[in-house]
């Protein structure tokens, strides 16, 4: 079996595995409670986030505990709509058709629910996917202009900083102050990037962001949302007294440790991360020379440590050939290698990708198009394994 869509979700790690062990059988005790083990639970569930924090240069006080990137996502937007409309304020949300349906199915919901929410769509840069920060720009000088003297307001910008299918790496050290300048509010959706490239939310000057346990080698059902101590615009989505009055429930103290867990080995991958770049390019390489496919997102000189600004595992391609995604997927299936065509969360309905659609591809283009999100351990055999059935699914599907 070889895996190849690890931007769905990565398979845990063996150190995760390990540690779920000891949270299910030794330190299962409620947090919450006062006895010793229940305080000596307590105390590593801080210890965890002392070292997520650590991981992307926060303090600790700053990162809540989720049930993934996507409570996290409609966390920070729902929260900034109701902090606005309960303080009295026009809530503007900038956002882009780059983002992930966490967040455009958020918009979608709350606008059909608050008449006071005002909705607008950055550009990107055809087939790289980059915000166009001129069209942001003009965004926010529209808003300024139209409501500056009418109403109390407050922005928010939420912008993917890699994106789950094209791998694009936002500049969010470049975005973040053009939208300061307007006195708005930064939030990144950081699931395909964190564990997979460096962030620093306090160079990087980010308000809020989200990021998933899943897509690092932890747990499904467990993430975090990161707010700056410095931002209190948001009210809570599930009440409680956990997570210091912000996100009610009993703490997932498996998912938690398991998280930090993936961070620990993450961070000692990431100094290795050329080694993935390196097998990323030798596929992309192969892919281009063998079967003529087109890169889809920022691409480089694919021979010489290409796509600086691209996620180091992602790959996304569309053939040339009278075939589609779908059935080269089912195809390398029954092969044991699994891909896919783009984002998970998208994988089972008909509509075709607004993320390749903003880039430019064409319907038909979107067909033949396929996602493939390398681990950091593939090998060249195993790389070779995929081309060679690539080359024999694509001469059975096309009878040549």
């Amino acid at each position: 079996m070889i895996y190849l869509d690890n931007a769905a979700t990565t398979k845990p790690l063996k150190e995760v595995q390990e540690c779920v062990v000891e949270y299910m059988t030794d330190k299962w005790h409620n947090p919450s409670a006062l006895y010793t083990n229940a305080n000596k639970v307590r105390l590593d569930i801080e210890n965890a986030r002392k070292n997520i924090a650590k991981f992307i240069n926060a303090n600790s006080d700053e990162i809540y505990f989720t049930s993934g990137a996507t409570e996290s996502n409609n966390w920070a937007l729902r929260g900034f709509v109701d902090y606005c409309i309960a303080n009295k304020y026009k809530p503007i949300i900038i956002t882009s058709a780059m983002e992930h349906k966490s967040i455009t199915d958020c918009l979608i919901g709350m606008m059909s629910i608050y008449s006071e929410l005002r909705v607008y769509e950055v550009r990107v840069h055809k087939k790289t996917g980059f915000i166009d920060e001129k069209h942001l720009q003009n965004i926010l000088q529209i808003v300024f202009d139209k409501y500056y003297n009418l109403y109390k307001y407050k922005i928010l910008v939420s912008v993917q900083y890699a994106n789950s299918e094209i791998g694009t790496i936002q500049d969010i050290k470049r975005i973040a102050p053009i939208v300061h300048a307007y006195g708005g509010i930064i939030h990144t959706d950081a699931t395909q990037a964190f564990g997979h490239t460096s962030i620093n939310v306090d160079y990087e000057d980010i308000d809020m962001l989200s990021a998933s346990a899943q897509k690092c080698g932890g747990l499904k059902g467990t993430g975090i949302l990161y707010k700056s101590k410095h931002y209190n615009f948001i009210k809570p989505l599930i009440y409680g007294t956990q997570e210091n009055g912000e996100r009610g429930g009993t703490e997932n103290v498996i998912g938690i440790m398991a998280m930090s867990k993936a961070v620990d080995y993450c961070r000692n991958v990431q100094i290795n991360t050329e080694v993935v770049i390196k097998n990323r390019n030798y596929f992309v390489y192969q892919l281009i020379t063998r079967f003529d496919c087109k890169v889809n997102g920022i691409i480089g000189d694919y021979l010489h440590g290409f796509f600086d600004n691209r996620s180091p595992n992602n790959i996304n391609v569309t053939f040339p050939q009278n075939i589609t995604g779908e059935a080269l997927i089912y195809m390398l299936d029954s092969a044991g290698i699994m891909i896919s065509s783009g984002s998970a969360c998208n994988s089972r309905t008909n509509k075709l990708s607004p993320v390749l659609k903003a880039i430019g591809l064409s319907d038909e283009e979107i067909i033949k198009t396929i996602r493939i999100t390398i681990p950091d351990n593939i090998t060249k055999e195993e790389i070779d394994i995929v081309l060679n059935e690539i080359d024999r699914a694509i001469k059975v599907l096309t009878n040549s």
